[in-house]
């Protein structure tokens, strides 16, 4: 039993480790229709996974009434034992907290999350910069 639990243990601390750095968005798709957000990107910072959650950036720019908006938010995100489900908690301001349950697909410098947020599916196809 205690050699499950380290094996569980040591996926999601690897998969913290692999995420961490910088990942360029190449694509970003919402209910299969491809965002008009540009320069989006996403960072996981170096972590090691205790009791707390990782830290994180996301940002994108996007166009607003004819001009360049761009838009960040820092989240956390946490990862399941076994390596394949991230937890991504962002904080809106005025209290609204929203957690995204997403599906990971890491190969070595590409990086897919899916998640179910309402009703809509995002999926974002990411590549290590």
């Amino acid at each position: 039993m205690a050699i499950f639990t380290l094996a569980s243990c040591n996926k999601d601390q690897a998969l913290v480790k692999d995420l961490e750095g910088d990942w360029e968005i190449k694509k970003w798709k919402i209910d299969g229709v491809l965002s008009k957000a540009t320069n989006g990107s996403m960072e996981f910072k170096v972590c090691k996974l205790k009791e707390d959650d990782c830290d994180g950036n996301w940002s994108f720019s996007e166009e607003v009434a004819g001009d360049i908006v761009i838009r960040s938010r820092d989240f956390t995100y946490a990862v399941s034992e076994s390596g394949n489900e991230m937890f991504i908690t962002i904080d809106y301001g005025n209290n609204f907290i929203q957690t995204w349950e997403c599906e990971v697909t890491l190969d070595g410098d590409e990086l897919e999350l899916e998640a179910v947020v309402g009703s809509e599916k995002y999926v974002f196809e990411l590549e290590r910069d």
